[in-house]
């Protein structure tokens, strides 16, 4: 199974949805590796390289806590999207070791490798899951937006770097290069994103300078809606509002988009503001 189709998951984390007591709690480890080699095409920077690989590896521990905790939900006699299994495992998979290598495998060319060793508590499934489903339902949801915007980024990098081992000419390559830094800061941005949602439930204040920090990088839809979410729920509309129209206007053609801003409106309808 393709590991990019797990993204989103992990340092996208979504936020916890916690209550005291189960009945019983086991913890389960997993470790997992991830690569990612620089320098056999355009220039890129060593540090989001690095970046890179550690997002790889966390897709890879995820695949793993996936299954224990669909096993898990399912001896509960819970019916969970796919989607909903994978929004809580970001949310609940704690990485409690992390260790990069570098490894010249030619002229130029570096492989970075990242291992991580990250638990999942069995107790932390049960009690996200008895909490409060439609936040469940609308982190999802944000979940797989993201993990879709990701996926079309990685997929444009690997487009741009197969243009510029082929590149004819100084000017194309220069070309490439460029859009390939335009690639890694809007992998950045993602990045503080997934933070950013880790956090919303306990810490908004914390998740929204995180939005904030990672529109600064390169502005995004996520980062727009992370902000207008946590806005809403605090029925400040008109500026929350805002911040959903201006991720619209970044991605008009985007149905996820309106849905998930539809589907607030109908939880939370909007008042008029003091």
């Amino acid at each position: 199974m393709n590991k990019k189709k797990w993204l989103g998951a992990i340092a996208l984390g979504v936020s916890l949805w916690l209550a005291p007591g189960a009945a019983y709690a086991e913890t389960r480890i997993v470790e997992a590796d991830g690569m990612y080699t620089v320098g056999d095409g355009p220039d890129e920077n060593f540090s989001t390289a690095q970046e890179r690989a550690r997002a790889d590896a966390q897709r890879a521990a995820a695949e793993q806590a996936c299954v224990f905790v669909q096993g898990v939900t399912e001896t509960k006699n819970q019916e969970l999207t796919r989607d909903e299994i994978r929004t809580i495992t970001a949310a609940i998979l704690h990485v409690n070791n992390t260790k990069f290598t570098a490894e010249i495998i030619g002229e130029n060319v570096i492989r970075y490798h990242c291992h991580i060793v990250a638990e999942v508590d069995s107790d932390n499934i049960q009690n996200t899951l008895i909490s409060d489903k439609k936040q469940l339902e609308e982190a999802t949801q944000r979940s797989v937006m993201l993990e879709r915007q990701i996926e079309a980024k990685d997929k444009e990098l690997a487009e741009l770097k197969a243009r510029f081992a082929v590149a004819a000419s100084e000017g194309e390559k220069a070309e490439i290069t460029k859009a390939v830094q335009e690639n890694e800061k809007v992998f950045r941005a993602n990045e503080l994103v997934k933070q950013g949602n880790a956090l919303e439930k306990g810490d908004p204040d914390a998740a929204l300078k995180l939005y904030r920090d990672s529109l600064a990088i390169a502005p995004t839809p996520e980062a727009y809606l992370g902000i207008g979410h946590i806005l809403w729920r605090r029925e400040k509309f008109d500026d929350a509002n805002v911040m959903f129209q201006k991720a619209i206007d970044l991605a008009p053609g985007n149905a996820a988009t309106y849905i998930y801003i539809g589907d607030l409106y109908r939880v939370v309808p909007p008042l008029p503001e003091a």
